[in-house]
């Protein structure tokens, strides 16, 4: 069973997930780790979210500060769409559904420096975290 992890912080704590979820027996796809010198990241990253059963995204405070992460998180519904697909959102150390459903805190903050660049995803991404937003998942503090 393969698991993408759709992250933005590279501390300890997703490092630990990862390997608990290798020892447990799944496989997973990490862009950092998965991804390599001359690879196409846009291309790996669809192929991981593609050929995935399940995804873990982990919303940290400077989540929404990544287009990259905006992108996957629209992938990564587009594929709960359309077919058998589990989504294990973890809420990380002060981030509430409710910040990233109504874009509050540093969500509201990060989109409205997107929309000048990045116009028309932007909608896309609000949708996308609105979604995302409904689903439970996992409270992790400190």
């Amino acid at each position: 069973m393969r698991t993408t992890i759709i992250i933005d912080i590279r501390q300890k704590f997703t490092c630990l997930l990862r390997d608990a979820l290798v020892r447990s027996g799944f496989s997973t796809f990490m862009d950092e780790e998965d991804i390599h010198t001359g690879e196409k990241i846009d291309t790996r990253i669809r192929e991981g979210i593609k050929n995935s059963r399940s995804a873990i995204i982990v919303f940290s405070e400077n989540y929404a500060s990544s287009t990259w992460c905006l992108q996957e998180l629209v992938l990564i519904l587009e594929r709960l769409r359309i077919s058998a697909y589990d989504l294990i959102p973890i809420y990380y150390y002060g981030v509430e559904p409710q910040d990233i459903k109504h874009q509050k805190k540093e969500y509201g903050k990060a989109l409205v420096k997107h929309k000048t660049r990045y116009e028309q995803e932007v909608e896309s991404w609000k949708a996308a975290l609105k979604k995302v937003g409904n689903f439970k998942g996992i409270i992790v503090e400190g």
